[in-house]
């Protein structure tokens, strides 16, 4: 498992939030869950991103 910083901050305690993890959608391809963990406060938030977004970003 990697963990990066991202620009999202703990809801709680507002210190940034590293990536926990990043999942499949359990049943759409085109999206994925980014999980979001805080150092202190444990996992704080989920967010849901289009992975054709993604996909157009790298092909231009």
């Amino acid at each position: 498992m990697q963990f990066h910083l991202s620009e999202k901050f703990c809801p709680r305690c507002r210190k940034p939030l590293s990536d926990a993890i990043i999942e499949p959608h359990p049943t759409r391809t085109d999206v994925a869950f980014h999980n979001y963990e805080c150092v202190d406060c444990g996992p704080v938030m989920t967010t849901v991103v289009s992975l054709l977004a993604e996909k157009l970003v790298q092909a231009a």
